[in-house]
């Protein structure tokens, strides 16, 4: 077959959104004139693209174990969205002119050699853990038709280099996995800024939307600045349905539009990419499988990834993460909203101390995943804190000092809210700060 005739479509179990996506960041970059003379390394600090699962490898084991993660979404999904955000606009929308963009952009990606893979590369492989629904979740070693002692991957993160007069200097970090605490596809775009930085997100899946997150000043006289979100949600906006990845592909085959197809000039500039990685990894086995629980953010090293470079990934939350905490669940959704945009991440090892009794510092933390003790003056473990659970509301809300040293039993994912950042968001909404102290005066010992 001619290539021009040829229409390969594979399994699109997690490309149904992936490929309206493409299109919508198409649109956005050539018609929205507004954001073009900021698209380049001298205004934005970084991207991040992220592609995560709640779920496991569970009856494709046979499939996966000698697949992995790179081969299933970093060659191609998280390739794609690559493409598409940091490529030249291209001078029309003729298929072969976009492609031609899109393998351009490939071209200019940096081939990682040995060193870099140990320097700019994680993989990971989760073990047991607990689901989204709170029941336990086997490791992936445990899965049907996975080797006992399986090597593969199921989390990768990657930093990646583009050599060429638009994105020279500027990184791009992606990162994908299975089992993780929530499914979710963004590409965080961070600019530059001394004291803030602004970012535009694309929200692909599950909800698709664009997002940009700015300083605004806060109602009121005084002049005080707040985190504050500009979204822009499809599914509010537009009412008819988007078609799923099998009907978008379908439909531009029957019409003879390739666009959404990958080019073999693309593959195999992906392939080239991703296969000094494949390489490697194979090459030696990691030393530290399963080095993730089920259900958690994945592997801590791919947090030290970007703490090396003075960064940190973007966990985009929504208020349902708060409102599962019982501190949280009668807070209004405009409070819960401006709060989630204030949160930021922090993973801790087991046995690291989060929090020491007498502490003055008051910032608030929330429980993702993972049991913390609470340890009383003679370091006597009178508590425990388990998933959704918050701590740190009474040093916070009645102005005292740590009332107990807070100890991390296992790995755990937590959220943390500046006591700063918290007074002053409160402020506006009296009454939910009232309901807030009224619980903390209640777990007063």
């Amino acid at each position: 077959f001619k290539q021009k005739t040829a229409y390969e479509i594979r399994n699109c179990d997690w490309s149904s959104d992936v490929c309206s996506s493409d299109l919508n960041l198409l649109a956005f970059r050539m018609a929205n004139p507004m954001f073009a003379p900021l698209w380049s390394a001298d205004h934005i600090d970084h991207i991040q693209i992220t592609a995560t699962e709640t779920v496991g490898v569970e009856t494709r084991g046979g499939y996966y174990d000698k697949t992995g993660v790179v081969r299933d979404m970093l060659q191609n999904h998280l390739m794609q969205m690559l493409a598409y955000v940091c490529m030249e606009p291209p001078e029309s929308l003729d298929p072969d002119v976009v492609r031609d963009a899109k393998s351009r952009l490939l071209e200019a990606v940096r081939l990682p050699d040995r060193g870099n893979v140990d320097r700019d590369c994680v993989r990971g492989q989760y073990g047991r853990g607990v689901k989204p629904d709170g029941t336990p979740a086997a490791g992936y070693r445990e899965e049907p038709s996975v080797d006992a002692e399986s090597n593969t991957p199921t989390f990768a993160a990657v930093k990646l280099h583009l050599d060429n007069a638009r994105w020279k200097g500027m990184p791009v970090y992606m990162r994908s996995g299975k089992a993780l605490w929530k499914r979710g596809t963004e590409i965080v775009v961070q600019f530059k800024g001394e004291a803030a930085a602004n970012l535009l997100i694309f929200h692909i899946q599950p909800h698709q939307g664009v997002e940009i997150r700015m300083l605004a000043k806060r109602p009121g006289p005084a002049f005080q600045l707040q985190w504050a979100g500009m979204r822009f949600d499809y599914a509010e906006t537009f009412e008819a349905s988007r078609g799923t990845g099998y009907e978008v592909l379908l439909y531009s085959a029957l019409n003879g539009d390739p666009t959404l197809f990958s080019r073999t000039d693309f593959v195999e500039a992906s392939w080239r990419i991703m296969q000094p990685v494949l390489d490697a990894w194979s090459a030696t086995r990691a030393p530290d499988f399963p080095n993730y629980a089920a259900g958690t953010w994945g592997p801590r090293s791919a947090n030290a990834l970007l703490e090396r470079d003075g960064r940190r990934w973007h966990e985009c939350l929504s208020r349902e993460v708060l409102s599962r905490s019982g501190f949280f669940a009668a807070a209004p959704a405009v409070l819960l909203n401006t709060l989630v945009l204030a949160f930021r991440p922090l993973a801790v090892r087991a046995g690291a101390t989060v929090v020491e009794r007498g502490d003055r510092r008051s910032d608030l933390y929330v429980v993702c995943r993972g049991e913390l003790e609470a340890l009383g003056v003679d370091g006597e473990r009178f508590g425990m804190l388990k998933d959704g659970e918050c701590f740190g509301e009474m040093a916070l809300l009645l102005n005292q000092p740590r009332s107990a040293t807070v100890r991390a039993v296992s790995d755990c994912d937590l959220l943390v809210l500046e006591a700063d950042d918290f007074r002053r968001i409160v402020a506006d909404f009296p009454q939910a700060e009232a309901e807030l102290r009224r619980i903390a005066e209640s777990r007063r010992p």
